[in-house]
């Protein structure tokens, strides 16, 4: 997946930091008891987030003590096993797997090759998912239809592709939340952190696409084709990227989160702020190498 939706680790309380490694470690265990080891190699920290908002919402904190091929010999604090985090590991399948396909179908030469070697793997568990979640599968496959012909078009709208991306995230609330209002709410939450992760990606990717002529909605939208973005659009991209913080803190703050809100304020409003930062500047990858194991 992508990776952008995570902590600021400096800003998280210990205890707060714990529950965020109980709830990946969670997740990981799901995709291995779901799906085999190799779906282990797909665990995100977007979807880790995912899980524990839905956790919170359920209002579970079971937490156990296990081992697993990272940690053979000391167990670790692992989140209990949940129909959230069975969700989140269905989704990080689906999602895996359809990124893939986009990857072959940009890419070129060895990078090509690999994308389609790992979808190859990919494959299986993603017919699995589809099996586990027809309902789910059908209607992200058709966001990414939809995804798919805005970008072979090269529409100089951003709003246009990132709404379709958007809109998959809060699809899968409907999988796990029956109350009315709480879906309401967390469906708006995660439409504007989907539209944030579409749009700052698209900034992360914006020298590679350019270098490889491959769609980028900010070179479309802007019409530019220079090596780093100009300053004033990267000002109006933060402008954007802004907005939809703003909106999913909006969202956040109309939900009573107890002991999860201090983990679940720090990924929306501090470390979604600083991946912007990051990503704008140009030092988001010096971070995401440094903390590709933080866990």
């Amino acid at each position: 997946m992508f990776g952008y939706v995570r902590p600021l680790k400096g800003e998280l309380k210990v205890s707060e930091y714990e529950l965020f490694k109980a709830v990946y470690c969670g997740l990981c265990h799901s995709l291995g008891r779901r799906y085999g080891l190799p779906a282990r190699f797909v665990l995100s920290y977007d979807l880790t987030f995912f899980a524990a908002v839905l956790q919170a919402v359920e209002g579970k904190t079971d937490i156990c003590r296990r081992r697993c091929i990272a940690s053979p010999f000391i167990r670790r604090n692992t989140a209990c096993p949940s129909a959230s985090a069975d969700l989140a590991a269905d989704l990080t399948v689906l999602l895996t797997y359809f990124r893939l396909e986009d990857q072959v179908r940009d890419s070129k030469g060895f990078a090509r090759i690999s994308a389609f070697l790992r979808k190859l793997v990919m494959k299986p568990f993603f017919k699995r998912a589809r099996r586990l979640r027809p309902r789910l599968s059908e209607r992200i496959e058709g966001s990414i239809c939809s995804l798919t012909r805005l970008e072979e078009e090269r529409t100089t709208s951003i709003d246009r592709p990132a709404d379709a991306f958007a809109s998959i995230l809060s699809y899968a609330v409907e999988e796990a939340v029956t109350d009315e209002k709480t879906c309401r709410i967390l469906r708006t939450m995660f439409y504007h952190i989907g539209r944030w992760i579409y749009i700052i990606d698209a900034c992360d990717d914006y020298q590679s696409d350019i270098a490889n002529d491959q769609y980028n909605p900010i070179a479309c939208r802007y019409g530019v084709n220079d090596d780093v973005l100009p300053q004033d659009i990267k000002d109006e991209i933060r402008t954007t990227l802004s907005h939809s913080m703003a909106a999913a803190a909006s969202a956040f703050e109309l939900m009573d989160w107890d002991l999860w809100e201090g983990l679940v304020a720090n990924i929306i409003y501090k470390g979604l702020n600083a991946v912007t930062t990051e990503v704008l500047s140009g030092t988001w990858q010096r971070r995401r190498k440094a903390d590709e194991r933080p866990l």
